[in-house]
């Protein structure tokens, strides 16, 4: 069986010095970026390395070989330039697009951060273990000149996040740092650290040692109006605008008290106009009292000109037009097309007389649009003419059938038909990219057929008849993990083997994609290879709620108290655990189905950072795409999950931090690639603790080898343990450097029925009609032992906070010695109690 193709006395030797430096993310249909370089095939990539050189405006190299070209040369590098003239080496991240085999070439998309490294000398549950932090992720130490900062000098930033001793001061762009707080720091409007919350704006004096501050006063500015944000509009949302601020997207909200300095009303802006926010920041939300424009303003549009025939204002009381195709529709009164932007219509809009009435609207058509950009930020719809399913010998036409063959640029499919593939083509189904289309494969097509005959592509819904599988866990069939043993040449073992690069989880995996689906005799070649320590297939994963159909029932009548006062957070003597300790300074690293950062529950509780793993961008909040994607007849079915489990952490360490990472899609699955990037990523940013709410059938040694390495870092890993009713539990659950969590029936005095159980359960919390919050701001009651784990990881957080020197094993060792004894059947274990695990680690 492949899952066993693992060569375990290779894994030893490997496990040491391997280094996290670039995680490269998996196609994604969503790029649409593939002409960057004709037929090859870019990859959304995350890369940090050392910066070897630079040349602006544009152009900068890293240690590894890669050279960054900005897509948007107007970023200033000149900074970073002096940077290096001055001795102070800097390590930058990146998220841009790879080209498989061209390794040295990489294109900017988004985020660019850049790093001043130090030497890592911060005390605390880490510090014990710097050296051997510093060496996994070549940090080597460079040490700065102290220096005090003048009479009256500050640096002014917002509190990005909490460390063991202050916090991190994000400034700019190019620089972020570490206040250390200490008995003579001075506080000017607050008391204490807890007073303050991630997104304050702060401004700090003291000595600065390169990026570390010693601080002798901290100032929470308040500016007469709350937190300042500068920066370019990037899109229009029913309540404001979001802004990106130094690659970080915040969402403006405008209500009727904001004042507008420069323009008239929110229709006099468009996207990529600059401007001035100030008012009340929570977290990545700012909720305005005063909006200055800058510079832009063109006038009318809101989001920009239309494309096929749109653009400025089509007539009297229209901002503009649009021609194109309507795509999807949002009930009650609301469409999107393929601009991009949402239409609202209302009883003024008028309907050409073929559609009649809102009702008459269909994805699919071919509409041209006149709308007025509203004082709210609406694009509300003026006037909508229908030019038809044919127009001038064009028209959109639906056809399926069984894929024939498939190349870079085209499907041909068994009734002769072919349909050319467009940069901007989505892949739906058992696809997110035309390289997993394999033939033999069924899909369903949506295409524009043009006047010389020819059909483009605009969405391809594949399906695999026959899904790859081993011991029912299902796979990429195009796809194999790969770890490497230590210096072979990653590139060159894939092309022995027929095999592209497709993704690296830094030093320590490498994707490898083949024209055609793998089997047993190519990965046992491949586990025979000398230069291979193992290899595994990509496997699916799932969060085990999707897996067995538990979904949550949404409250409709949802309050506060209900979330603080539910029984789950009384059998865990939740309130009473807070009195000692609250996870204050602790970073929680959940990796999920992303997170709804608009919740009121999870506001001030994010931090930046997050990745979407799944979409390849920034963002790692929920999604809805309202499509059956894994055709299990449920739509959607775990949107929700990451923001109940999030949920969970923040009623239960109210101190903490969250960071969120997506890896599972709206019907709740993902890749072990992806996992293994999250998780790779997490450990490079020193998390304290990890949640994983989500299952395999089958063990990932890239996954084992990274949970090992959270392990040897400090950090403490929670799963939870399945709802398979079984006396066993999966990965990750099984893994020995994961604290796995069973759930606890509502009764509070045995399992719940749906919960695994074995020996491996290390921890029982309440799973069992838990409430918590779900996307869209909404609240419910859920059940899993994913609700479970959650109430663990804050627990630990508790504890790390209380005594930041607590290594994994003593955290085992304190919740065990705390928990109340359970015995159900012939099992028994240990049932969460957060007091008396607060109360061993403050009064040992």
């Amino acid at each position: 069986m492949i899952s066993r193709l693992i060569r375990t006395s290779i894994l030893a030797i490997l496990a040491l010095g391997l280094a996290i430096i670039a995680a490269e993310g998996s196609p994604a249909s969503a790029i649409g970026e593939s002409q960057l370089r004709g037929l090859e095939r870019p990859v959304v990539s995350v890369i940090t390395a050392d910066v070897s050189w630079v040349e602006p405006p544009g152009r900068l190299g890293l240690a590894g070989g890669w050279t960054v070209e900005l897509a948007e040369p107007s970023l200033d590098l000149n900074d970073l330039a002096v940077g290096i003239v001055n001795g102070n080496a800097q390590r930058v991240r990146v998220i841009g697009t790879t080209v498989p085999g061209r390794r040295d070439k990489l294109v900017t998309r988004a985020e660019f951060v850049i790093l001043t490294r130090h030497e890592i000398t911060a005390p605390g549950r880490h510090g014990r273990q710097a050296s051997a932090a510093g060496a996994q992720l070549d940090t080597a130490p460079i040490r700065h000149r102290s220096s005090a900062l003048k009479d009256g000098e500050t640096i002014v930033g917002f509190l990005s996040s909490f460390i063991p001793d202050g916090l991190t001061l994000h400034v700019d762009a190019t620089t972020d740092y570490e206040v250390i707080v200490n008995g003579s720091t001075e506080f000017d409007g607050f008391t204490a650290l807890t007073d303050l919350a991630i997104g304050d704006f702060l401004e700090v004096r003291g000595q600065v040692d390169g990026t570390t501050i010693i601080a002798e006063r901290i100032k929470l500015r308040a500016d007469g109006g709350g937190s300042i944000l500068e920066g370019a509009i990037t899109g229009f949302t029913a309540s404001g605008f979001d802004l990106e601020v130094d690659s970080t997207i915040y969402e403006v909200v405008i209500t009727s008290g904001t004042l507008f300095q420069n323009f008239g009303s929110l229709s006099d802006l468009e996207i990529g106009d600059d401007v001035k926010a100030k008012g009340d920041l929570q977290g990545t939300v700012l909720t305005a009292t005063e909006v200055e424009l800058i510079s832009g303003g063109g006038g009318g549009g809101g989001g920009g000109g239309g494309g096929g025939g749109g653009g400025g204002g089509g007539g009297s009381g229209v901002d503009f037009e649009y021609k194109g195709l309507l795509t999807r529709l949002l009930p009650p009164d609301r469409f999107a097309m393929d601009d991009g932007r949402t239409y609202r219509v209302d009883a003024s809009s008028i309907f050409d007389p073929i559609i009649g009435s809102y009702s008459g609207l269909a994805a699919g058509q071919y509409l041209e649009v006149k709308a007025v950009r509203t004082a709210s930020g609406e694009n509300l719809v003026a006037e909508i003419e229908f030019e038809g399913e044919s127009q001038g010998g064009q028209g959109y036409v639906e056809f399926e059938g069984t894929v024939l063959a498939i190349d870079q640029s085209s499907l041909e499919f068994d009734n002769g038909t072919i349909v050319l593939l467009l940069p901007s083509t989505l892949f739906t189904g058992d696809a997110d990219s035309w390289q997993a289309v394999v033939p033999g494969w069924s899909a369903e097509v949506r295409a524009l057929l043009d006047l010389t005959g020819a059909f483009s592509a605009i969405e391809v819904r594949a399906e695999n008849p026959q899904p790859a599988t081993v011991g029912g866990q299902e796979f990429e069939p195009q796809q194999a993990l790969v770890v490497p043993v230590a210096g072979a040449n990653g590139d060159a073992l894939g092309a022995r083997y027929g095999a592209e690069v497709v993704g690296r989880v830094g030093d320590l995996a490498l994707l490898l994609w083949w024209p055609d689906p793998i089997d047993d005799d190519l990965l046992a070649d491949l586990s025979a290879d000398f230069e291979v320590a193992a290899v595994e297939p990509n496997y699916y994963f799932r969060d085990p709620e999707t897996v067995r159909r538990r979904y949550p029932t949404v409250d409709r009548n949802a309050t506060n108290l209900k979330l603080l006062e539910q029984p789950a957070a009384h059998q865990v003597r939740m309130s009473e655990s807070h009195s000692l300790a609250d996870g204050q300074g602790i970073v929680i690293a959940l990796i999920d189905t992303g997170v709804d950062p608009l919740h009121p529950v999870l506001r001030r509780r994010l931090i930046p950072g997050g990745l979407d793993l799944v979409d390849g961008d920034l963002t790692p909040w929920e999604e809805r795409d309202g499509i059956d994607d894994d055709g299990d007849g449920d739509i959607d079915e775990a949107t929700g999950h990451g923001t109940f489990v999030a949920s969970i952490i923040a009623i239960a360490a109210p101190g903490a931090s969250i960071l969120p990472y997506r890896v599972l899609d709206d019907d709740g699955g993902g890749t072990a690639y992806n996992l293994a990037l999250a998780l790779a990523d997490a450990i490079q940013r020193r998390v304290d603790v990890i949640n994983l709410s989500l299952v395999y059938q089958e063990r990932s040694t890239a996954v084992d080898l990274l949970l090992e390495r959270a392990a040897d870092q400090g950090i403490v890993v929670v799963t939870s343990a399945g709802n398979d009713s079984l006396a066993s539990i999966p990965f990750p659950a099984s893994d020995s450097h994961t604290l796995a969590v069973a759930a606890l029936a509502a009764d509070g005095l045995t399992l719940a029925d749906f919960s695994n159980r074995s020996d491996g359960v290390d921890m029982v919390a309440p799973g069992d009609g838990v409430y918590g919050g779900l996307d869209e701001q909404t609240f419910g009651t859920s059940s899993g032992t994913s609700m479970a784990a959650p109430f663990v990881s804050a627990t630990v957080a508790i504890l790390l906070s209380a005594d930041p020197g607590l290594d994994p094993l003593l955290v085992r060792n304190a919740l065990a010695q705390s928990g109340v004894a359970i015995q159900d059947g012939v099992w028994s274990g240990k049932v969460l109690d957060m007091a008396a695990a607060a109360a061993l680690v403050v009064n040992p």
